[in-house]
């Protein structure tokens, strides 16, 4: 799939300190851009009441994303205490 980044979510990446957390990102962004469906990704719900809305659970870490015409856009990498705060209004 075609994978966009959103200003938001790369200045969430790098205010992230945790190497582990870094690096299953990267990893997991490679695994989306080979995924030919939404059920390739792993951990991926869709969230109730949008209708393009969705996360992925990546440790304490959550990473909020849309789905438009077969493109997922980043738009949010943070701690799952904080990411509902903002994401997906």
């Amino acid at each position: 799939m075609k994978v966009l980044f959103e200003r938001s979510f790369l200045s969430d990446v790098h205010a992230v300190t945790d190497r582990k957390a870094l690096k299953k990102l990267s990893e997991l962004i490679g695994l989306l851009k080979s995924a030919r469906s939404l059920s390739d990704i792993p951990n991926l719900k869709k969230l109730k009441g949008h209708t393009s809305a969705f996360r992925i659970k990546l440790g304490d870490f959550r990473i909020g994303l849309f789905l438009v015409e077969g493109t997922l856009i980043l738009v949010k990498f943070q701690n799952r205490k904080d990411i509902y705060r903002g994401f997906p209004h």
